[in-house]
Protein backbone atom coordinates (compact mmCIF):
# COMPACT_ATOMS: atom_id res chain seq x y z
CA UNK A 1 0.00 0.00 0.00
CA UNK A 2 1.35 3.52 -1.23
CA UNK A 3 1.70 5.54 1.59
CA UNK A 4 2.94 9.18 2.28
CA UNK A 5 7.16 7.98 3.14
CA UNK A 6 6.62 6.53 -0.28
CA UNK A 7 6.22 10.23 -2.10
CA UNK A 8 9.38 10.82 0.08
CA UNK A 9 11.22 8.28 -1.27
CA UNK A 10 10.24 8.94 -4.61
CA UNK A 11 11.15 12.53 -4.12
CA UNK A 12 14.49 11.85 -3.23
CA UNK A 13 15.19 9.33 -6.06
CA UNK A 14 14.11 12.93 -8.26
CA UNK A 15 16.21 14.61 -6.21
CA UNK A 16 19.26 12.30 -6.56
CA UNK A 17 18.61 12.27 -10.02
CA UNK A 18 18.28 15.82 -11.53
CA UNK A 19 19.79 17.97 -8.74
CA UNK A 20 22.94 16.11 -7.37
CA UNK A 21 26.21 16.33 -9.62
CA UNK A 22 29.25 15.15 -7.95
CA UNK A 23 31.74 16.81 -10.99
CA UNK A 24 29.67 20.63 -9.79
CA UNK A 25 32.47 22.65 -8.07
CA UNK A 26 29.02 23.90 -5.29
CA UNK A 27 28.60 20.10 -4.40
CA UNK A 28 31.92 19.04 -4.57
CA UNK A 29 33.27 21.89 -2.30
CA UNK A 30 30.48 21.48 0.22
CA UNK A 31 31.96 17.72 0.21
CA UNK A 32 35.67 18.75 0.75
CA UNK A 33 35.36 21.40 2.40
CA UNK A 34 32.42 21.54 4.41
CA UNK A 35 29.36 23.88 4.81
CA UNK A 36 30.27 28.01 5.30
CA UNK A 37 26.66 29.57 5.60
CA UNK A 38 26.74 33.51 6.50
CA UNK A 39 22.68 33.43 7.97
CA UNK A 40 20.83 31.63 10.20
CA UNK A 41 17.05 31.74 9.86
CA UNK A 42 14.93 30.80 12.73
CA UNK A 43 11.80 30.02 11.30
CA UNK A 44 8.46 28.30 12.09
CA UNK A 45 8.13 24.80 11.95
CA UNK A 46 4.83 25.11 9.78
CA UNK A 47 4.82 22.56 6.75
CA UNK A 48 3.59 25.42 4.45
CA UNK A 49 6.96 27.47 5.35
CA UNK A 50 10.43 26.11 4.55
CA UNK A 51 12.50 29.11 4.45
CA UNK A 52 14.69 27.32 1.76
CA UNK A 53 11.81 27.19 -0.70
CA UNK A 54 10.26 29.89 -0.12
CA UNK A 55 14.07 32.13 -0.46
CA UNK A 56 15.57 29.40 -3.29
CA UNK A 57 18.57 28.55 -1.54
CA UNK A 58 20.44 26.20 -2.61
CA UNK A 59 22.11 23.82 -0.15
CA UNK A 60 25.21 25.50 1.84
CA UNK A 61 23.09 29.00 1.87
CA UNK A 62 21.89 28.90 5.29
CA UNK A 63 21.48 27.34 8.49
CA UNK A 64 17.76 26.86 9.72
CA UNK A 65 16.71 26.12 12.80
CA UNK A 66 12.43 25.13 13.32
CA UNK A 67 10.22 25.51 15.82
CA UNK A 68 6.89 26.06 16.92
CA UNK A 69 5.84 29.35 16.14
CA UNK A 70 9.52 30.03 14.84
CA UNK A 71 10.18 31.43 18.78
CA UNK A 72 13.61 32.21 21.01
CA UNK A 73 12.66 32.15 23.99
CA UNK A 74 15.02 34.15 27.01
CA UNK A 75 18.12 32.98 27.72
CA UNK A 76 18.88 30.76 30.33
CA UNK A 77 22.36 30.37 31.52
CA UNK A 78 21.98 26.94 33.37
CA UNK A 79 19.87 25.38 30.16
CA UNK A 80 21.27 22.02 29.49
CA UNK A 81 19.46 20.24 26.53
CA UNK A 82 18.13 23.53 24.71
CA UNK A 83 18.63 23.30 20.73
CA UNK A 84 18.12 26.26 19.75
CA UNK A 85 20.79 27.83 22.32
CA UNK A 86 23.24 25.64 20.87
CA UNK A 87 22.09 26.49 17.66
CA UNK A 88 22.84 30.03 17.90
CA UNK A 89 26.35 29.22 19.74
CA UNK A 90 27.21 26.75 16.65
CA UNK A 91 25.92 29.84 14.27
CA UNK A 92 27.89 32.60 15.89
CA UNK A 93 31.08 30.85 17.53
CA UNK A 94 31.64 27.95 14.58
CA UNK A 95 29.93 29.09 11.58
CA UNK A 96 30.54 32.72 11.78
CA UNK A 97 27.17 33.96 10.50
CA UNK A 98 26.23 37.71 9.66
CA UNK A 99 22.80 37.59 9.91
CA UNK A 100 20.34 35.96 11.81
CA UNK A 101 16.48 36.14 10.44
CA UNK A 102 13.80 35.09 12.62
CA UNK A 103 10.71 35.06 10.53
CA UNK A 104 7.45 34.44 11.26
CA UNK A 105 4.07 34.17 8.98
CA UNK A 106 0.55 34.56 8.61
CA UNK A 107 -1.97 31.78 10.31
CA UNK A 108 0.33 30.42 12.34
CA UNK A 109 -1.09 27.39 13.83
CA UNK A 110 0.89 27.53 17.01
CA UNK A 111 0.47 30.99 17.77
CA UNK A 112 -3.54 30.35 17.44
CA UNK A 113 -3.32 28.02 20.21
CA UNK A 114 -1.88 30.65 22.36
CA UNK A 115 -4.53 32.78 21.39
CA UNK A 116 -7.07 30.60 22.47
CA UNK A 117 -5.50 29.91 25.75
CA UNK A 118 -5.00 33.54 26.40
CA UNK A 119 -8.94 34.09 25.54
CA UNK A 120 -9.67 31.33 27.54
CA UNK A 121 -8.12 32.77 30.47
CA UNK A 122 -5.94 29.56 31.06
CA UNK A 123 -2.79 28.51 32.86
CA UNK A 124 0.11 26.69 30.85
CA UNK A 125 0.06 23.18 31.70
CA UNK A 126 1.38 21.20 28.66
CA UNK A 127 4.90 21.45 26.52
CA UNK A 128 2.60 23.45 23.63
CA UNK A 129 1.31 25.92 25.96
CA UNK A 130 4.34 26.61 27.91
CA UNK A 131 6.68 26.76 25.23
CA UNK A 132 4.16 29.31 23.28
CA UNK A 133 4.01 31.33 26.52
CA UNK A 134 7.13 33.19 25.30
CA UNK A 135 4.72 35.12 23.22
CA UNK A 136 2.03 35.68 25.35
CA UNK A 137 2.52 39.34 25.80
CA UNK A 138 1.87 39.48 21.65
CA UNK A 139 -1.19 37.80 22.06
CA UNK A 140 -2.44 39.81 24.79
CA UNK A 141 -1.89 42.90 23.20
CA UNK A 142 -3.25 41.64 19.58
CA UNK A 143 -6.45 40.48 21.54
CA UNK A 144 -6.55 44.10 23.54
CA UNK A 145 -5.53 46.52 19.81
CA UNK A 146 -8.26 44.07 17.78
CA UNK A 147 -10.86 42.83 20.15
CA UNK A 148 -13.38 42.25 17.47
CA UNK A 149 -11.60 40.87 14.71
CA UNK A 150 -11.83 36.91 14.15
CA UNK A 151 -9.45 34.41 15.41
CA UNK A 152 -7.31 34.41 12.28
CA UNK A 153 -6.68 38.35 11.87
CA UNK A 154 -5.71 38.17 15.66
CA UNK A 155 -3.19 35.44 15.02
CA UNK A 156 -1.72 37.54 12.23
CA UNK A 157 -1.39 40.84 14.24
CA UNK A 158 -0.30 38.25 16.90
CA UNK A 159 2.46 37.28 15.09
CA UNK A 160 3.85 40.48 13.85
CA UNK A 161 4.14 41.23 17.60
CA UNK A 162 5.74 37.98 18.54
CA UNK A 163 8.47 38.46 16.13
CA UNK A 164 9.86 41.60 18.08
CA UNK A 165 9.37 39.38 21.41
CA UNK A 166 12.28 37.00 19.66
CA UNK A 167 14.25 39.55 18.46
CA UNK A 168 14.67 41.14 22.03
CA UNK A 169 15.37 38.35 23.56
CA UNK A 170 17.68 36.87 20.89
CA UNK A 171 19.88 40.24 21.55
CA UNK A 172 20.24 39.17 24.97
CA UNK A 173 21.81 35.72 24.43
CA UNK A 174 25.62 36.42 25.16
CA UNK A 175 27.05 35.32 21.63
CA UNK A 176 24.38 37.49 20.06
CA UNK A 177 25.33 40.10 22.34
CA UNK A 178 29.00 39.96 21.52
CA UNK A 179 29.02 39.79 18.20
CA UNK A 180 26.69 42.94 17.57
CA UNK A 181 28.73 44.85 19.98
CA UNK A 182 31.67 43.73 17.58
CA UNK A 183 29.95 44.96 14.54
CA UNK A 184 29.96 41.29 13.32
CA UNK A 185 26.57 40.60 12.95
CA UNK A 186 23.07 41.59 12.58
CA UNK A 187 19.59 40.52 13.63
CA UNK A 188 16.49 40.92 11.78
CA UNK A 189 12.58 40.29 11.54
CA UNK A 190 10.48 39.06 8.86
CA UNK A 191 7.66 37.96 8.00
CA UNK A 192 5.89 36.05 5.63
CA UNK A 193 2.38 36.51 4.12
CA UNK A 194 1.44 33.56 2.52
CA UNK A 195 -1.99 34.20 1.20
CA UNK A 196 -0.27 37.01 -1.04
CA UNK A 197 3.08 35.52 -0.84
CA UNK A 198 5.02 38.82 0.14
CA UNK A 199 8.04 39.28 2.46
CA UNK A 200 8.19 41.88 4.98
CA UNK A 201 10.57 43.36 7.05
CA UNK A 202 10.08 44.21 11.11
CA UNK A 203 11.37 47.77 11.66
CA UNK A 204 12.84 46.99 15.56
CA UNK A 205 12.68 51.31 15.90
CA UNK A 206 9.30 51.57 15.45
CA UNK A 207 8.30 48.15 15.37
CA UNK A 208 6.25 48.50 11.87
CA UNK A 209 6.37 46.32 8.55
CA UNK A 210 7.42 47.26 5.12
CA UNK A 211 7.58 45.26 2.05
CA UNK A 212 11.13 44.08 0.74
CA UNK A 213 9.81 41.88 -2.00
CA UNK A 214 7.96 42.47 -4.91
Amino acid sequence: MSTDLDSLIKGFSEYKRDTVNFEDKKHKGLLELGQDPSILMIACCDSRVDPAIITNCDAGDMLVVRNIANLVPPYIEDEKHSSLQAAIEFSICYSQVKDIVVMGHSRCAGIRTLLNRVIDDLIPSHPLEQWTQVAEPAARAAVEEIPLASIDEQTCLCSRKAVGISLDNLKEYPWVKHAIEKEALNVHGWYFNLAKAELEAFDQDTGLYSLISD
